[in-house]
């Protein structure tokens, strides 16, 4: 199984800081990680999003 997570995040650590857990729970629990963290990304910005909070998950 794979977990793959696009987090959106204007805060750098707080981006590394998911990105730690995420990989951390991934390990103890058998299931691969792909993380893409985007910020102020040009292919991305198009529409603009509300704070720190969000991130996108697709399990496969």
């Amino acid at each position: 199984m794979k977990l793959n997570v696009t987090i959106l995040e204007d805060e750098a650590t707080h981006a590394a800081q998911l990105k730690q857990l995420l990989e951390k729970w991934g390990k103890q629990n058998n299931i691969s990680t792909s993380i893409r963290h985007y910020f102020n990304d040009k292919d991305f910005s198009e529409k603009e999003y509300d704070e720190d909070e969000l991130f996108l998950l697709t399990l496969n």
